[in-house]
């Protein structure tokens, strides 16, 4: 798969569980664990279970966050997983990350697995969100 820039991104899921008691949407605090890889060579750059099985804490819609986790798990399930594939804009931008060695204008790929979803959304100014 190849993107250029402004490339749309790809979400699918790749396990749906039976019921789902609330779907995360823009100021719900998720806790994840994911997989982290180069689109191009297949390389794991970051790995939640590669810290002690911490999950990664964040808000949906979280400027602070990468552009295509907030996309990609909007509408997600506590234990759904689901596979983000990324154009580099709606990563890590046009410079990477060169501690997680992630090259420049790096398209990527994400494994992610949602442990839980907040009840109601944070309470945040509009504009942090």
């Amino acid at each position: 798969m190849t993107f250029d820039t402004g490339a749309s991104f790809e979400m699918s899921t790749t396990h749906e569980p039976k019921r789902c008691s609330r779907r995360a949407d823009r100021g719900h605090r998720v806790r994840i664990h994911y997989i982290g890889k180069l689109l191009k060579t297949g390389k794991t750059f970051t790995s939640s279970f590669h810290t002690g099985s911490v999950p990664y804490r964040m808000v949906v819609g979280d400027p602070k966050e990468l552009a295509a986790w907030n996309r990609g798990l909007v509408g997600a399930c506590p234990d759904e997983r689901r596979r983000i594939v990324a154009p580099w804009n709606d990563a890590y931008g046009k410079d990477g990350d060169t501690k997680l060695g992630v090259p420049h204008k790096a398209d990527v790929e994400f494994f992610v697995e949602v442990v839980s979803v907040s009840e109601r959304p944070v309470q945040r100014q509009p504009d942090e969100l």
